[in-house]
């Protein structure tokens, strides 16, 4: 690992941060609906339950961590944790939006096309700020498995924060009591498992998390999610039919992907194995 999840975050990441929970607020303040996170007793805990406003937890076990981290010692994993919660907030928030256009679209009504102009916008505001994020979580993903990355690449806190801003001002255009009747309809939609934000953080597939919620929805006895993984790891490596002429970066590229980790990362990790 080229980055200790572990230690306290770099300065970068220490000021993301509270930018991020200062916009993932925002969101719930637009929506009133807190990002619905259902905590499994199974699951190995990335420290992603920090008792925040905007983070309804369904569940507390032994190893959650219910009280917030001061920023000053906010560890990697806390920043990473917080960049996929806000990555998937966002996503959740643009795909109930989609939904109501779509259930909106043979309307005629003039007042409902008002409301519906505004919300584009919104949609199209938290599409670029979903884009600034997945920047910063391919970077840091990046460095995770060793791979030379150049900070400078980073969206700027400026452009986060103006980019926030324009999130932010849908409260201008639309009354904050017409937007919560929007979105009142569509609780169910910002429920996420905390095995999405684990796989999330582990670069996999989200064939992965369904896999894990499924054995929760089964009730399985085990130990922790990342043994579950390994087993699945292992259990695709025997069935994956190599071809013994698909060698070096591409091979190696083909095989991690077929084991269910991102295009991203095998190709990151490939880059970083190969001549």
């Amino acid at each position: 690992m080229a980055i200790c999840v572990s230690n306290p975050a770099d300065p970068y990441l220490r000021n993301v941060t509270p930018l991020l929970e200062n916009y993932c607020k925002m969101i719930q303040e637009i929506t009133d609906q807190p990002l619905n996170l259902q905590l499994q007793e199974r699951v190995l805990h990335v420290e992603i339950s920090f008792g925040t406003d905007f983070v309804k937890v369904e569940t507390f076990n032994a190893i959650s961590r219910t009280q917030r981290p001061s920023f000053s010692s906010t560890s990697t994993t806390q920043a990473l944790s917080i960049l996929e919660i806000a990555a998937i907030y966002t996503e959740k928030l643009g795909n109930v939006l989609e939904k109501y256009f779509k259930f909106q679209s043979d309307s005629n009504n003039t007042e409902l096309s008002r409301k519906i102009k505004k919300l584009k916008e919104l949609s199209d505001g938290i599409n670029v700020f979903l884009e600034l994020i997945e920047k910063i979580i391919e970077h840091y993903n990046l460095m995770s498995v060793g791979y030379s990355v150049n900070a400078e690449a980073l969206p700027s806190l400026d452009d986060l924060k103006n980019k926030k801003e324009q999130v932010c001002s849908i409260k201008k255009k639309l009354e904050i009591t017409e937007l919560h009747q929007i979105f009142s309809d569509y609780k169910d939609d910002f429920i996420v498992s905390d095995a999405t934000i684990l796989c999330s953080l582990l670069s996999l597939h989200k064939d992965y998390h369904i896999f894990l919620d499924t054995l929760k929805d089964e009730k399985e006895e085990h130990c922790d999610d990342f043994t579950f993984i390994l087993m699945r790891l292992k259990a695709r490596e025997q069935d994956i039919e190599y071809d013994p002429t698909d060698k070096g970066f591409v091979g190696l590229c083909t095989n991690l992907i077929s084991l269910g980790f991102t295009q991203m990362c095998a190709e990151a990790i490939a880059k970083k194995h190969t001549p």
